[in-house]
């Protein structure tokens, strides 16, 4: 409800993409509600297709390093005691092991 009624202040002050976040949240809390429903299809006229289409180039460049590096080394400086508290592991979808760092690097 709250959700609702903060869309459609954002409506009236012409922040389209605001309301129509907005009350796309409040259909997930009550997907059957019918005034939430128009809103959102009210909203979603008003927006501009190409705001709502995602971009079509990725969203970053490609990060290349500039040094070289394996896995080998990796696990060798994870292994110091230069990083306490970090946890080395595996994923289920890779043969490499993963290392996490406090900082939460990994």
């Amino acid at each position: 409800n709250a959700l609702y009624r903060r869309g459609l202040a954002h409506e009236e002050l012409g922040q389209y993409l605001d309301a129509l976040v907005d009350f796309n949240l409040a259909l997930k809390l009550a997907p059957t509600n019918e005034g939430i429903i128009a809103a959102a299809r009210r909203m979603k006229g008003r927006v501009p297709q190409r705001v709502l289409d995602p971009p079509s180039r990725p969203a970053a460049d490609l990060w290349l390093s500039d040094h070289p590096y394996n896995t080998r080394s990796i696990l060798q400086l994870a292994d110091c005691d230069q990083f306490p508290g970090r946890i080395r592991g595996f994923t289920p979808m890779e043969a490499n092991p993963v290392i996490k760092f406090p900082c939460g690097i990994g």
